[in-house]
């Protein structure tokens, strides 16, 4: 049976949980931390994020966490490659 599947997680602590068979997608992350947890993979971490958890990627070191406003738009979501051009192949 899964665990955290429709749970209020708000404000938890879960910074280095094993979270491997989470299923977190109905849970409620409103600043929950997480940090060094095995388990997630970038796409959940990212899910997560957007509904308002907190990631530490350094252990201790708060000054590492995202929030959903510092997350970066990369290259490919501005339709350029990583020298920031665009691809030959676009013509817009």
């Amino acid at each position: 049976m899964p665990f955290f599947s429709s749970a209020d997680l708000s404000d938890a602590n879960l910074k280095s949980a094993d979270l491997t068979n989470a299923q977190l997608s109905r849970a409620i992350v409103d600043n929950t931390q997480f940090g060094d947890n095995s388990g997630i993979d970038e796409s959940m971490k990212g899910d997560l994020i957007k509904r308002g958890a907190m990631f530490e990627d350094v252990a201790g070191d708060s000054s590492e966490s995202l929030t959903p406003s510092q997350i970066p738009q990369t290259n490919a979501i501005k339709g350029k490659n990583a020298i920031g051009r665009r691809p030959r192949y676009a013509n817009a």
